[in-house]
């Protein structure tokens, strides 16, 4: 069932409107000869008209526990849209010939190999519809993408869904095959913390501590990583064992209990043994100790597809002389990458479908020359300096440091390369333009051959409770550029105001344009790359004086839009508290609106879910407490 949905937040009737979607379809060889017969037609599908439908869901009576969650989902959602009645009949051969017909495809080999473990067809064959994955999660991500392109759902927030009312719900002839081009997705906020809402956004990547990211302020926690790995709808995820990320220090694969028996595995620096520092990468026996300990590991959880051999997050590299003659012909990254390369074989020999996660962070982040990364490994490119408001070959900043450049070599030395992407900014409510650099972005990362992304959008579990700003809109459009790197931003960004902001939707489409145009900064000065607007990780622009006047202008006539609108108005003024902290910051003492900002921010924000701990509360009560 859908969970913490009124019918208040869906779309009225629209008469007798049919269904008219214009989508981009690929026309495809295809033989589901197995499931129906018939040639392909073109008429139009009737699935119900007057709130009453003679269309059955139909599974096959050995269905997986993955393909009856996305029957009962596509069910879920068709009788909420139309107010119709959608029987879900378990059979293997055909009832009738009105069926929505849900399967794993049993359509010739070469087929089922494009698809791949995410791919699916939607198709309609005479009177039936057929929606087949290779895979359950194949058929659960084409049931999804029906309810979304075709019937208009939309999964906003955890706490704001919009299911559309058809009185006449028709679909053309449809004839769509679907592959996604990144195949890991993982973002770290707070709606990705719901299950719900990270299976309808096709998410399938977790860590362990997602489900703390759901937490809510009453002290509710989040269902935690077990239940994302129990719940059907996210079959054939990708889960990391124990860790996700350096666990070559911390105490994690190299136990701090490690340095009494054997001080050699840790680093020697200036003629001294230490536990925090990057560990001894020449010592055979430690390459030994970290495969036994990553099996362990695996053991442990063994429904995991993943595990981590990743550096520490510090520097004090290993001063031995192996390690110093290692970095003359191979550099730092080299050695790290070659002792990665070993334990990973040595996985794999146990373990051949398990994947090993590394990092390209910080001293590895420059790929190494004269080699190839091992089949089972991943590297995880993660370009902590980048210029988070341009795409990583979009200004001056990224260019120098070679973000993309750097990027594209590794390609071609890994079979796999996932992107771990920052877009935190030092606040949480301090606005950021990172909206119009997203769509560039994730086209030139497919087009290099990225295969996976990791976004982190929040410093810590508690700043993925925040739903001030912008963050709900960036969090929804990362999670579709990462489905569809050619989704269209701008179309997003419309369609999440409407239905989020009501009468204030052309107001809050405005913001968004000025919070993402360069001339709203103030950018320094100076003969370099950094003229141009740029920020690297945790970045604080300040904005212009005019700018701000303008945008709290545009917030007043926002809420005057949607006064009578209590849900609507509470939105809207959870946006603006974002606008406020910056004019707090950056308004000089004596304007008016300085004094306005703060006027009901403390209110707004208990209502928006800050805590009272929160870098926003606490700036504003320390800002009254001096009097300001």
């Amino acid at each position: 069932m859908l969970h913490g949905i009124s019918r208040n937040n869906r779309r009225k009737g629209r008469g007798n409107l049919e269904l008219k979607i214009m989508m981009r379809t690929m026309v495809i060889a295809l033989s589901l000869l197995s499931v129906v017969t018939g040639a392909w037609a073109g008429d139009t599908l009737q699935l119900a008209a007057d709130g009453k439908t003679d269309y059955q869901v139909v599974i096959t009576k050995d269905a997986s526990a993955g393909i009856i969650a996305a029957a009962d989902e596509l069910v879920d959602h068709l009788n909420q849209a139309t107010g119709a009645r959608f029987p879900i009949m378990r059979a293997n051969m055909a009832l009738s010939e009105k069926q929505i017909i849900l399967r794993r495809t049993q359509a010739p080999e070469t087929l089922s190999e494009e698809l791949g473990r995410e791919g699916f067809v939607i198709r309609t064959v005479g009177q039936k519809l057929v929606i087949a994955g290779s895979t359950a999660r194949g058929t659960i991500n084409g049931v999804y993408t029906f309810l979304e392109d075709i019937v208009g759902c939309r999964w906003y927030t955890p706490e704001f869904t919009v299911i559309p009312r058809w009185k006449n719900l028709s679909i053309p002839s449809l004839n769509i095959q679907k592959v996604p081009v990144f195949e890991s997705r993982l973002i770290l906020a707070r709606g990705a913390g719901n299950v719900d809402w990270a299976a309808r956004q096709r998410l399938n990547t977790f860590i362990q501590g997602v489900g703390g990211l759901g937490q809510k302020r009453d002290g509710t926690k989040g269902i935690g990583i077990k239940g994302f790995k129990q719940d059907p709808r996210l079959v054939g995820s990708y889960y990391y064992a124990v860790w996700h990320v350096h666990t070559l220090g911390h105490g994690l694969l190299l136990a701090a209990a490690e340095f009494d028996k054997h001080p050699e595995y840790f680093a020697l620096v200036k003629g001294k043994r230490l536990r925090d520092g990057q560990p001894c990468m020449t010592n055979l026996e430690l390459m030994r100790l970290i495969a036994e300990g990553a099996q362990e590991w695996i053991k442990r959880e063994p429904d995991t597809q993943i595990i981590s051999i990743s550096q520490g997050d510090f520097t004090n590299f290993c001063e031995c002389p192996n390690c110093q003659a290692a970095y003359e012909k191979y550099g730092k990254s080299g050695l790290y990458m070659r002792f990665v390369n070993q334990v990973a074989e040595e996985i794999g020999k146990n373990y051949p479908d398990m994947l090993v996660d590394t990092l390209a962070y910080q001293f590895t982040r420059e790929p190494p020359k004269d080699m190839t990364m091992n089949k089972n490994v991943v590297i995880r490119y993660a370009p902590y300096v980048a210029c988070i408001y341009h795409a990583y070959d979009g200004c001056g900043v990224n260019n120098v440091q070679g973000i993309y450049t750097d990027l594209v070599k590794w390609v071609k030395m890994s079979e796999r390369v996932w992107v771990w992407s920052y877009v935190i900014p030092d606040h949480p409510l301090h606005p950021i333009p990172v909206i119009s650099c997203m769509s560039r972005q994730f086209k030139r990362m497919r087009d290099a051959g990225v295969k996976g992304h990791l976004i982190e959008a929040v410093a810590n579990g508690r700043q993925g409770l925040i739903s001030g700003g912008l963050l709900d809109l960036q969090w929804y459009l990362y999670a579709k550029l990462m489905w569809d790197p050619d989704y269209d931003v701008q179309k997003g960004i419309e369609e999440f105001a409407r239905d989020n902001y009501g009468a204030a939707a052309p107001q809050i489409v405005s913001y968004v344009k000025m919070i993402n145009d360069p001339d709203t900064y103030r950018v320094k000065g100076g003969p370099s790359v950094y003229d141009e607007l740029y920020a690297g990780h945790k970045a604080w622009t300040p904005i212009k004086k005019n700018r701000l006047k303008r945008m709290d202008r545009l917030f007043d006539k926002a809420e005057q839009a949607v006064a009578a609108d209590p849900k609507a108005l509470l939105r809207v003024r959870s946006v603006r508290l974002s606008l406020q902290y910056a004019i707090i910051r950056y308004a000089d003492e004596s304007d008016p609106i300085r004094e306005k900002a703060m006027r009901n921010a403390l209110s707004v924000a208990k209502q928006a879910g800050l805590w009272d701990d929160d870098p926003f509360v606490k700036d504003l009560v320390e800002f009254k407490q001096k009097g300001q």
